[in-house]
Parts: C-alpha cells; sequence; structure tokens
C-alpha cells in the first residue's frame, strides 16, 4: 500500500512542503497515540509496537467553494454526516471553519482556536478500544462565502484491526467500517463537493 506520492509540477516547492507537513504530523500521530496508550492503562510504545510503527498515512487537500459557486445547487452540506474510517484525524485549524461535530445535545461548530488541531477518534480506535474512545459524527459546510481549503491528515494503521477489545485479540478485516463512512459521508442524500470550480 506504500507508494510514491504525485505532485503537480507547476507548483514549485510544493512537494518539499507537503512531505515535510506530513513527517511533523506523522510525529504528532505517535505522539498522541502513546497519551492514548496511557490512558488505557498500557506502556506508552503499545499501539508503536503492535499497529503503528510503519503507519499507511493519508493526507488530503480538499477544496470547499462557497455556496455560490456550488454546482449542485441541492447538496446540504459540503460533506454530508460520517465518522472516519481509520484510527485518528488531525486536522490544522483554519479561521474560516464550516467543521461541525455531533454531540449527545446536538451539532455545534468546531471553534476555532489559532495554532490548534482537531483530532477526531476513527472508527478502527473506537473498535479496538470497545467504544471507551467513540468515533465523532462530523460534516462540514462552508458558509465563509470564500473558498476554503481543508487539509485533513490520517495517520491510519494495517486493514486488520482488533475486534472487541484489545485484550481479546480476534481480528477483523476493515470492508465493513469502509462502507459505513461511504454510506454515511457519500450516500445519495449528500452530495460531496471538493475542489470543483467550473470547467472540467
Amino acid at each position: 500500500m506504500h507508494g510514491a506520492n504525485l505532485f503537480p509540477a507547476t507548483l514549485p516547492g510544493f512537494k518539499s512542503v507537503v512531505l515535510s507537513y506530513m513527517q511533523t504530523v506523522t510525529q504528532l500521530g505517535h505522539r498522541l497515540m502513546e497519551g492514548l496508550s496511557l490512558s488505557l492503562g498500557l506502556p506508552d510504545d503499545y499501539f508503536f509496537r503492535h499497529f503503528t510503527s510503519d503507519p499507511l498515512t493519508l493526507f488530503r487537500i480538499f477544496h470547499y467553494p462557497p455556496d455560490s459557486e456550488n454546482p449542485f445547487p441541492n447538496a446540504q452540506w459540503g460533506v454530508g454526516e460520517h465518522t472516519d474510517y481509520g484510527v485518528l484525524t488531525i486536522l490544522k485549524q483554519d479561521s474560516l471553519g464550516g467543521l461541525q461535530v455531533k454531540t449527545r445535545t446536538g451539532w455545534i461548530e468546531a471553534p476555532y482556536l489559532k495554532n490548534t488541531f482537531v483530532c477526531n477518534i476513527g472508527d478502527m480506535l473506537d473498535r479496538m478500544t470497545s467504544g471507551l474512545y467513540r468515533s465523532t459524527p462530523h460534516r462540514v459546510k462552508n458558509r465563509s462565502g470564500q473558498d476554503r481549503f481543508s487539509f485533513p491528515f490520517f495517520p491510519k494503521r494495517l486493514f486488520l484491526f482488533l475486534d472487541q477489545g484489545i485484550s481479546k485479540g480476534s481480528l477483523v478485516h476493515a470492508g465493513d467500517v469502509f462502507v459505513k463512512f461511504f454510506r454515511g459521508g457519500f450516500d445519495h442524500n449528500h452530495i460531496a463537493v471538493f475542489g470543483h470550480k467550473g470547467g472540467s
């Protein structure tokens, strides 16, 4: 699953900046997993030794156009309600906002705090901890009137993961988690708008 990334030749310096950022945020992911390990009463390197020493990382750059340029006028959300299927999602916050998180009492805006990251618990960590850490439903709508770019980073693990708690040890294929994700975020009720700004 590891391979070379493709970078546009028309953006000088883009490759080096992205790769440097990915390397830095990967280390942040390891540090977060150390804290999660300790919170579960495990050695701080538990996840690193068993799951994340050579993670399958995914970095995406999403473009959310303002509603005035939305090519799908009936689309209610930039991304519909969903949970992330991995272990963690690490998102550098931006001042334009648009991210909403579902709590026990309803939907709230994720407040902008300068120089901070939003971290979402993913479905795999939810399953691995038997729901002690809950996967966070969220959705996105760009109401800023400006072009919004989002840079989520997903430090994932292997596509086999422990089911029914870390101590149980039975392995499950993650296909059912992917199906849940795509049905939630990209079903027929929600048209996801990424990076479209007219033309082809």
